[in-house]
């Protein structure tokens, strides 16, 4: 993907996670996104608590 393309995208993404995520609950909650070539990949993650590190679950997958 072109830079604009990429950037307009991680802007669009950004402003969709702080939307979702109010400020109180990002500490048991977060939402990710990985863009590789062709996919973008959104994921929820929460803490364990147990291993002090945070567990991923990706949910939804964009191809272009």
């Amino acid at each position: 993907m072109d830079s604009f393309t990429l950037k307009r995208i991680r802007t669009l993404l950004e402003g969709y996670i702080g939307l979702k995520v109010p400020a109180e609950l990002r500490g048991e909650v977060r939402l990710t996104y990985q863009i590789r070539e062709t996919t973008i990949t959104l994921s929820e993650e929460r803490p364990d608590w147990t291993q002090r590190a945070w567990n991923a679950t990706e949910f939804v997958q964009f191809r272009t």
